[in-house]
């Protein structure tokens, strides 16, 4: 007979259970049968507790079976749990990381530039002869002359006024002969009270990039320069 792939579901670990008493009453039926048959009733008894025993050993390795394969379907269905949620989470990971590059994507990009590079400078606007000569003696000189106003009056000046243009000018008692351009105030010259707030902070700064450059003393230029910083700050 083929032994049954499929044995029923043993409930009890067999080593759990204690042999019977095959001496008590309850094994009379069984005791008698066997005795009647020829057997010694010693004997039975030896060989109901045997039968017993080998029984018990078979039910003992079924369980042992039994267990392990319960072991193993527990850790397989773990293994599946555990790849479905690892599954999940690499797909909640990349989607994360398709929506973070797609917001990347969408953000505003700062151009590119290249370090070390330097930038182009343009050159300082040239001041008008006469002002350079009032800067060199310490002298008053109009802030207009520093404003973009009076920078396009210079340019256009240079335009109109000869290069080999000279005056005569009393110097120091002393009569000496200078470029006109040195010596004339400019005819669209204006006032300081008169300037607007724009034109004296953009004549102001070119009037301290002037003087940084010049042999102006230092404690000067200073002064100057906190002097135009705070009109800056005046609300």
């Amino acid at each position: 007979m083929d032994q049954d792939e499929n044995p029923a579901r043993i409930e009890l670990d067999p080593r759990l259970e204690v042999c019977p008493n095959f001496n008590s009453a309850a094994y009379t039926l069984v005791r008698d049968s066997l005795v009647n048959a020829g057997t010694p009733v010693d004997q039975v008894i030896v060989t109901l507790v045997n039968a017993w025993t080998a029984d018990n050993a078979t039910r003992r390795e079924l369980w042992d079976a039994q267990q392990q394969a319960d072991r193993d379907a527990e850790e397989a269905a773990r293994q599946l749990r555990d790849a479905a949620e690892q599954a999940k989470r690499d797909d909640d990971l990349r989607r994360a990381e398709e929506e973070r590059a797609e917001a990347e994507r969408k953000k505003p990009k700062m151009p590119d530039f290249r370090a070390g590079a330097l930038a182009e400078v343009q050159p300082r606007p040239m001041i008008s002869p006469f002002a350079r000569h009032k800067l060199n003696k310490f002298e008053y000189i109009e802030l207009w002359y520093f404003t973009p106003a009076g920078l396009r009056a210079t340019a256009a000046s240079q335009h109109s006024t000869s290069d080999d243009a000279y005056s005569l000018v009393q110097t120091d008692e002393v009569m000496a002969i200078k470029p006109l351009a040195s010596v004339r105030a400019s005819k669209s010259v204006v006032r300081d009270e008169d300037l607007s707030w724009r034109d004296m902070t953009i004549g102001g700064d070119t009037f301290l990039e002037e003087i940084a450059d010049s042999h102006w003393p230092e404690p000067h230029k200073q002064a100057l320069a906190s002097h135009f910083y705070r009109i800056g700050r005046h609300p």
